[in-house]
């Protein structure tokens, strides 16, 4: 479960809120469990960033009206998907430059 993960990895004091689908009647790609977490963290949809590696999460988030970054591990087929859907694609997480969650903070 998601809360076994946070507390294995000692981040849940980390996390203001999370959601995961044994909370929500709607599985992806329904925006139920993005919309949920916006909600509980008090942020409009349109001011959420989410990074996603599914198709599923890629339409629920579209359809959630949240900006999308895909990553796709490189899976040519994630990536076709990730062209209609996302906002930016990468491979994986090293190919952000290292200050890119400050500069997204300083913006928001």
């Amino acid at each position: 479960t998601v809360e076994d993960f946070l507390d294995l990895a000692d981040l849940r004091e980390h996390c203001a809120t999370f959601t995961s689908a044994d909370m929500c009647p709607h599985s992806k790609p329904h925006p139920q469990s993005y919309l949920m977490t916006a909600e509980r963290l008090g942020v409009e949809a349109g001011h959420c960033l989410v990074f996603e590696d599914s198709e599923a999460g890629m339409h629920a988030t579209a359809a959630a009206g949240m900006h999308c970054i895909a990553i796709t591990g490189g899976h040519e087929g994630r990536t076709h998907v990730a062209e209609r859907l996302a906002h930016a694609t990468i491979t994986d997480f090293t190919e952000l430059a290292d200050n890119f969650f400050g500069d997204v903070v300083q913006i928001a």
